[in-house]
C-alpha cells in the first residue's frame, strides 16, 4: 500500500502542466551542463516544454482532454424519473478547508459543493439514506471530509438520521471498498464529478451491479471550436484535472483494493 501512496504523492507533483515544463526544462539544462546532451537537443526540449505549456493553457485542448471523460454517463436532472427507485445515495468525497471562521458554504470547493447540493435536492424529492465517504485528506486538517459534508447537508435540510458516515477512504478505490461492503441491497445512486464517473463505475461494477451514476461538476459545456486563446490558467487547471483522471485510472488498474470481489 505504501507504493500506491507514493504514486499518489508523485502524481500530485508531476501532473500539473507547469511542473511538467519546469521539470523538463530544468532537466535539459542540467543534462546540457554536464555534457550528456548537445546544446541543440537541450533547446529542443526547452521549446517542446514551452509548447506543451502553451497547449495545455488553450481551452480547445483542455476540452479535448476532458470531453471523453465526461461523455460516459448522461446528466440526470431532478425532474427525471429514472433515479426515483434508488434505495440510497452515495456522495464521494472531494475537498473541504478547515476554516471555522467562514460560512460553511465557503469551506468547500466547487467539486464538493455541486455534489452535496445536488444530493440535497434529490433528497428533498425522495428521502432516502445518504452515504458519505472520505477520511482526513489534508494532513493539516482536524476533520474528516465525511463529517464536514454531513454538517453541510444538515444545514441544507437533510435529516441526520438519514446520513451514514464512513470517515475513512483517501482515494476512490478505498471509498468503493467501504460502500460495497455496507450496501448490499437495492439500487445505489452515485453522485460524483462527470470526469470521475467511468472510474467509479469500473470499480463498483466489479462488486455491485445495481447502480446509477449521477454526474455533476461538468468542465465541458456546449460546442468546442478550434479557436486559440491567450494562455489561460483556467484552461490549464482543466487540463491538469483531466491528466490527473487519466493517471488515476492507471493507478486504480494496478491497485489491489480495486481488484477485490
Amino acid at each position: 500500500m505504501k507504493s500506491f501512496a507514493m504514486f499518489d504523492s508523485l502524481a500530485q507533483f508531476t501532473i500539473p502542466p507547469l511542473n511538467h515544463a519546469l521539470l523538463f526544462m530544468g532537466g535539459a539544462l542540467l543534462l546540457y551542463k554536464f555534457k550528456y546532451i548537445s546544446e541543440r537537443n537541450a533547446k529542443r526540449i526547452v521549446y517542446c516544454s514551452l509548447f506543451w505549456l502553451l497547449l495545455t493553457s488553450q481551452f480547445f485542448f483542455s476540452h479535448m482532454l476532458m470531453k471523453p471523460l465526461e461523455n460516459n454517463f448522461p446528466p440526470i436532472k431532478i425532474e427525471d424519473e429514472n433515479w426515483r427507485d434508488g434505495s440510497a445515495i452515495w456522495v464521494l468525497g472531494c475537498y473541504h478547508y478547515d476554516a471555522d471562521e467562514l460560512p460553511r458554504v465557503s469551506q468547500f470547493n466547487q467539486c464538493s459543493l455541486e455534489r452535496l447540493v445536488h444530493t440535497a435536492n434529490l433528497y428533498r424529492q425522495v428521502a432516502m439514506p445518504i452515504y458519505l465517504t472520505g477520511g482526513v485528506f489534508n494532513p493539516y486538517s482536524d476533520y474528516s471530509h465525511a463529517s464536514q459534508a454531513s454538517a453541510f447537508l444538515q444545514q441544507l435540510g437533510v435529516s441526520k438520521e438519514h446520513i451514514v458516515l464512513f470517515e475513512k477512504g483517501k482515494n476512490t478505490a478505498e471509498e468503493v471498498d467501504l460502500i460495497t461492503q455496507y450496501h448490499t441491497n437495492g439500487r445505489l445512486l452515485i453522485v460524483t464529478s462527470a470526469s470521475h464517473t467511468q472510474r467509479v463505475s469500473n470499480l463498483v461494477s466489479k462488486k455491485y451491479a445495481s447502480i446509477l451514476l449521477m454526474p455533476v461538476h461538468f468542465a465541458t459545456r456546449g460546442d468546442n471550436r478550434f479557436i486559440p486563446n491567450f494562455p489561460s490558467t483556467m484552461a490549464m487547471r482543466r487540463s491538469e484535472r483531466a491528466l490527473y483522471e487519466y493517471a488515476a485510472r492507471m493507478r486504480d488498474h494496478f491497485n489491489p483494493l480495486s481488484l477485490k470481489h
